[in-house]
């Protein structure tokens, strides 16, 4: 955290995680199960897209340390 301390982003990542992500974390941590999501996650998935066409996307594939690496950016 200290590292980026001085980022414009610091502040809003640091909440980020002290309230959802350290969360994620605790077996204890009381969420719904994966059944709820299941018809979501489907339709989500079901759908028939191409990144490089949408509006101002752009796709690349890199290949680096022998892997290759897909990137998304604008």
């Amino acid at each position: 955290r200290r590292r980026f301390r001085r980022k414009p982003w610091h502040r809003l990542a640091e909440r980020f995680s002290d309230e959802w992500d350290q969360a994620s974390f605790d077996p204890a941590y009381e969420t719904f199960p994966l059944e709820h999501f299941e018809e979501r996650i489907r339709e989500v998935f079901g759908r028939r897209r191409i990144a490089s066409r949408q509006s101002g996307w752009k796709s690349s594939i890199r290949r680096r340390g022998g892997q290759l690496r897909v990137t998304l950016g604008v």
